[in-house]
């Protein structure tokens, strides 16, 4: 389980709803075809249009990234979980890039940071997920080191292995067990294949 993951992921999914219910009541609701420009797609109506959808576009967006943070964090392990952790991060990263950025563009005021919440869940939400890849790197990183370079043997382990198995002779009636077991400490790694052990 990761905790930054599934913070930074419940944090996006949070900001979806927010954007898509909010954003449909109190902006594209509002925005009258009237106030709008032509383009060269079409009249108003068409530039309200692609507004609309692109704000929604941006709504499944975040849902998406919130999603697979979460599952990242608290469902898959591995490669998998890391290879999407990444992906979130990096997306989480460019949305509070695009938010911050194009906020202190139209501004030229830190104050834009204070009057809509966006940027700041984006900004802490980016924040959680570059942490949790850098836990994430550093774990994969430890997962592909040699077994030796983890955890060296101690040069004083052996193991003990027979020289030679019980021999049984039948010399007639009675049935002589001789039982000449010696045992004989070798390293471990030596070829005991080689000396029919």
């Amino acid at each position: 389980m990761n905790v930054p993951l599934i913070v930074a992921g419940s944090l996006a999914i949070l900001g979806a709803a927010i954007h898509g219910a909010g954003g449909e009541v109190l902006v594209m609701r509002q925005l009258s075809p009237a106030m709008l420009p032509s383009s060269r797609f079409g009249g108003p109506r068409t530039t309200k249009l692609m507004i609309h959808t692109t704000w929604h576009l941006t709504t499944i967006a975040f849902l998406t990234v919130g999603l697979a943070l979460l599952l990242s964090g608290s469902v898959l392990h591995g490669d998998t979980a890391r290879g999407i952790g990444l992906v979130g991060a990096g997306a989480s990263t460019g949305f509070a890039a695009l938010a911050v950025g194009l906020g202190a563009a139209y501004t030229r005021s830190p104050r834009f940071l204070f009057r809509h919440p966006g940027p700041a869940v984006l900004t802490v939400t980016a924040a959680l997920t570059l942490l949790a890849a850098a836990g994430l790197f550093a774990v994969s990183a430890a997962r592909r080191l040699p077994v030796s370079a983890r955890s060296p043997p101690a040069a004083h382990m052996r193991l003990i292995r027979p020289s030679a198995c019980a021999r049984v002779t039948v010399t007639g009636s009675p049935v002589s067990v001789s039982s000449q077991a010696t045992a004989q400490p070798t390293r471990v790694g030596s070829n005991a294949a080689a000396t029919g052990g």
